[in-house]
């Protein structure tokens, strides 16, 4: 089999997370091991990040901005690659592939511990049985007929080649249709489209919410805002224990629907899901026994401060509204300056032994030995303005500087 791609539209979000909460498959390139993950949001067969392309030493090049697709400018092609994907032990494939080669910001690295990603595109002809709890999955031959009971979704394959995921369609009795997007390259659980997400948070004010900082190839850098719904009913789906959140704005246009679901592998863990590829129909329901529910902290980060875009300097802040941040005088926007005297408008240059990176997360905080309630001075920018703050230290988060070299644990 040979693919030439020419797109990217890939979906996969370094989160707070390590490769091991995803769906990882072991693979060789040109003979060389390499570590994937199964993103059925991601369009193009296999795309590798830049790091990992240069330390297989595949050769690779632009393409002319006619032929991308795309309007990222980090974004190459290589040669024509022998690829193997193991599956099992007595399992395999070998094809050989033109791969897309992509670029994160030199933050990401450190913890994405892993090569790159397989999109959906290459397997959606199979039939896939999917154990997100297990973080495996496995093709079968036939659609086992315990699942023939289960609800039963159409596959939507009318996407443009640019957007090729695990797209299922649910027809409404008022016979409007209604879009779940499954995004096994996301930890998150339920995104709901704007709207539903409001309607959501006023309806639970009593539910934590805190903020979770990612990174997209495309938009880029998000902080969207996060909870936890203890029950949530959708169709004939009722989930229990999962997060949800807001659906990222580069899933909503990717179709045509008013109402656009997600499904992260927070959602999937509750779930018991089928893909037949083959007939265009897909097979869910609720686990009898779910995954244990997600964790949230008892203080949760109220505000992150993140690089403007991957090349800027500046860390701009993300305040949840109502929360001690918030309360403080910290606005959407702000720019830091200082934290406890703490030049951070400097952390590309020097990061030095003054951050220290909290265990399996690419998020910083100031060095310190203090105890929980402590109040961090910071210095902000808004506008022309100069203002200070003070902020308790578990409210604080910031998405940017990494060591001289990886903590312990990380590789």
């Amino acid at each position: 089999m040979r693919i030439i791609l020419f797109i990217l539209a890939c979906s996969f979000c370094a989160q707070v997370v390590r490769s091991e909460d995803r769906f990882r498959v072991d693979a060789k390139i040109n003979g060389k091991p390499a570590r994937l993950i199964f993103d059925t949001g991601c369009s193009p067969s296999l795309v590798l990040f830049k790091p990992s392309a240069e330390r297989l030493g595949l050769i690779y090049s632009a393409l002319p901005p006619d032929k991308r697709r795309t309007d990222l400018e980090s974004y190459w092609i290589t040669d024509e690659s022998a690829v193997t994907l193991r599956w099992s032990f007595w399992s395999s494939t070998q094809v050989r592939w033109q791969l897309g080669v992509i670029e994160f910001p030199s933050y990401t690295e450190q913890w994405l511990q892993m090569d790159g990603a397989l999109g959906w595109s290459s397997f959606s002809k199979n039939i896939i049985e999917f154990d997100a709890s297990k973080r495996k999955f496995k093709f079968l031959y036939k659609v086992p007929n315990r699942a023939t009971r289960w609800l039963k979704l159409a596959l939507r394959n009318n996407l443009p080649p640019e957007k090729q995921w695990l797209v299922m369609t649910v027809r409404n009795s008022d016979a409007t249709n209604e879009v779940i997007i499954v995004d096994t390259g996301s930890v998150s659980g339920v995104g709901l489209p704007p709207h539903k997400w409001r309607e959501w948070k006023a309806a639970h004010t009593n539910q934590p919410v805190t903020l979770v900082a990612g990174y997209m190839a495309e938009p880029g850098l998000m902080v969207p805002e996060q909870s936890w719904a203890k029950e949530i009913s959708l169709w004939q789906l009722e989930l229990t224990d999962v997060t949800i959140e807001e659906a990222p704005p580069m899933t909503l246009d990717a179709v045509s629907a008013e109402q656009t679901v997600t499904f992260g592998m927070s959602a999937l863990k509750r779930l018991e899901f089928i893909v037949d590829g083959k007939q265009g129909v897909a097979y869910l329901r609720p686990k009898t026994k779910p995954a244990a529910p997600p964790h949230f902290e008892p203080n949760p980060p109220v505000l992150v401060f993140v690089p403007r875009d991957a090349k800027s300097d500046d860390l701009v802040a993300h305040v949840l509204a109502g929360g001690s941040a918030y309360e403080a005088g910290i606005r959407n926007g702000d720019v830091v300056l200082e934290i406890d005297d703490h030049d951070v408008a400097q952390w590309r240059a020097d990061p030095g032994e003054k951050w220290r990176i909290k265990p399996d997360s690419p998020f910083i905080t100031p060095s310190t030995n203090s105890p929980p309630g402590t109040k961090l001075e910071l210095v902000l920018k808004r506008g022309d303005e100069t203002l200070k703050a003070n902020v308790d230290l578990q409210a604080i988060t910031i998405f940017a500087p990494q060591t001289n070299s990886p903590p312990s644990g990380l590789k």
